[in-house]
């Protein structure tokens, strides 16, 4: 099994969906943004359309409470 660029760009996906080609599986529509060709959104738009779903209220606490967690918290660079 040989791994090139792949293993680099899996977590780059998650904060710039644009680098997953065409070529690869196709997203399911729940997954698709409303942009240019229906792509991929990130994850922090997809965090921030969360929050601005819910009461003006409580979005403030919602934001405070966000933690990145996992292995892909640990990818260099990330704070």
């Amino acid at each position: 099994l040989e791994v090139g660029v792949e293993r680099f760009l899996i977590t780059e996906a998650y904060w710039k969906p644009s680098v997953i080609k065409s070529t690869m599986v196709p997203l399911p529509e729940e997954f698709k943004g409303s942009g240019v060709g229906g792509a991929a959104l990130s994850v922090p738009v997809l965090t921030h359309r969360a929050v601005m779903a819910c009461d003006a209220d409580v979005r403030r606490d919602l934001f405070a409470g966000i933690v990145l967690a996992g292995g892909c918290s640990l990818i260099p660079g990330l704070s």
